[in-house]
């Protein structure tokens, strides 16, 4: 034993614990892919990952006592990455060694895979190289596999093992998953797939003929990100399996689904069923009745986020006052609010009709409010009968009685509203005469300043349009809101620190 090691193995246990938790894996910060702004932090967070699990890897090889010690943290995040070494079989080799070592599975509480690995897996030369390497441990990954789920097939041949033969490293992250007792992060990337889903294996097990639910009692974050197949033509399944599973789940607090859709009309989810506490959709088609259902299901939310991509029928009026009835059982908890329906605006035919959220003043507890100028302002009554140049005037001088400061909560402390409305922005210059009126105070308005709002934010916005609002660039006087115009989009509020604390891990 060299002297630095001999130095190192004389420091006490807890010290020693404090210093090699240092070298625990970098975690994703949202369940949104790693291509485009993230591209930088993503290819940092490989690197940094790598040296870690190298470092942790050489404490273990140390002595027995150094590597009683540095084992439980190796173990407990697993980071699947094909990018670089696809041959090496990260997910068979794991496998293979807590079956023959099954006290290890306990320490695994993070588990993520990469939507990048998922997407191209049938389009890469690397994949068919990936599943020669990984027929080594496919014989005891079978045998392991069928302990926990059940024969279901004439042939005496598990649905499961029928998913390992199409797709193997989607059914070894589920057998994975599912030999974890003690997870309590998912970040989790899949194709959506003829059933069975890889969530028919995750959350269930198939006993005596039924599917019983399993359990992940230690289980606080869900990440899942979706994409949908191109040949895709029915489907919707996945959403309606995890929906059903989430009331078994009493400790999860943050899911967030990205590109989510379900076909289902209703969820059947009873009330107060679910003990999440934010809850994120981004990219998702899902009807707006099943986001209505989900919302109720839940017992005490405090934050909401949702925003949508085109929706398959765009013929169908869109009611956001059903989102506001649902939102209000958590009116007395509910701190932040994201809803952006742009692209439902955008891509609806004309006979539809967006249907604005409406006020927000029985919030009470509301403090960070993210819209579009969609959601604040639907669609007017005979918008189909109107075109782009008579619904401009319309917006400008034909004043609806609820402006925004009407919508907003009493205690709000944080504004945010996005651009980018149809027919060239016609809700936009409705919401600068609305903010110059009655939100910010200034010189030429004399208005006072609301004693709770800070911060007036507005995205994706072409400055040059703002060249006439001169209130925008003086900003506000008598201590009113700092107005900040940026011309990026913003994020949920909340994700700027609920997910950076509900990734502590436990040892």
């Amino acid at each position: 034993m060299s002297s630095h090691a001999s130095n190192f193995d004389s420091l006490p246990d807890e010290l020693v614990l404090e210093i090699v938790r240092h070298l625990q894996l970098v975690r994703k910060t949202s369940s949104t892919s790693s291509r485009g702004q993230a591209s930088n932090y993503e290819d940092n967070r490989q690197d940094e990952n790598a040296a870690r699990s190298g470092a942790l890897q050489a404490l273990c090889l140390v002595n027995r006592h150094i590597s009683g010690i540095a084992t439980p943290i190796l173990y407990s995040s697993f980071i699947l990455d094909l990018s670089t070494r696809p041959d090496r079989c990260p997910t068979s080799l794991l496998l293979h060694t807590i079956i023959q070592k099954p006290h290890l599975a306990k320490n695994i509480q993070y588990i993520e895979n990469r939507i990048e690995d998922v997407v191209s897996r049938t389009s890469q030369h690397d994949f068919y190289e990936w599943f020669g390497s990984a027929q080594r441990h496919q014989r005891e990954i079978l045998a392991k596999g069928c302990t926990l789920w059940e024969s279901t097939l004439s042939d005496n041949e598990t649905s499961w093992v029928k998913h390992f033969m199409e797709y193997p490293d989607e059914a070894e992250i589920a057998l994975l998953i599912a030999l974890s007792p003690n997870l309590a992060h998912l970040y989790l990337a899949t194709v959506e797939s003829f059933p069975p889903s890889i969530w028919d294996f995750i959350g269930f097990a198939l006993r005596g003929g039924e599917l019983k639910p399993r359990q992940y009692p230690r289980l606080k974050t869900l990440c899942i990100e979706l994409e949908q197949r191109q040949d895709w033509v029915s489907g919707g399944e996945w959403f309606r399996q995890l929906a059903s599973h989430l009331p078994h789940l009493p400790s999860l607090e943050y899911l967030h689904t990205n590109g989510m859709f379900c076909k289902a009309a209703s969820l059947s989810l009873p009330p107060r069923s679910l003990a999440l506490t934010s809850v994120y959709f981004s990219n998702t088609n899902l009807d707006l009745r099943e986001i209505c259902d989900f919302v109720s299901a839940c017992a005490g939310l405090k934050h909401f986020a949702c925003d949508y991509r085109p929706l398959e029928d765009g013929r169908t009026d869109f009611h956001l006052e059903d989102l506001r009835s649902a939102l209000e059982k958590h009116k007395h908890t509910l701190e932040s609010l994201y809803l952006d329906i742009r692209h439902v605006a955008m891509h609806k035919s004309m006979e539809a009709r967006v249907y604005p959220l409406g006020p927000l003043t029985a919030f009470t507890s509301l403090r960070d409010l993210t819209l579009c100028t969609a959601s604040l302002f639907g669609d007017p009554e005979n918008h189909d009968q109107l075109d782009s140049t008579e619904l401009a005037p319309y917006w400008n001088h034909v004043r609806p009685p609820l402006r925004i400061s009407s919508l907003l909560p009493e205690y709000i402390e944080r504004l945010s509203i996005v651009s980018g409305a149809p027919l060239q922005g016609i809700h936009t210059f409705r919401a600068w005469h609305d903010l110059k009126d009655d939100l910010i105070p200034n010189a030429t308005n004399g208005k006072r300043a609301s004693v709770s709002l800070k911060e007036v934010r507005i995205a994706l916005v072409d400055k040059e349009v703002l060249k006439e609002y001169d209130w925008v660039w003086k900003g506000p006087c008598d201590g009113g809101p700092r107005v900040v115009v940026s011309g990026e989009e913003f994020r949920p509020f909340f994700l700027d620190d609920a997910p950076k604390a509900s990734l502590s891990l436990e040892f």
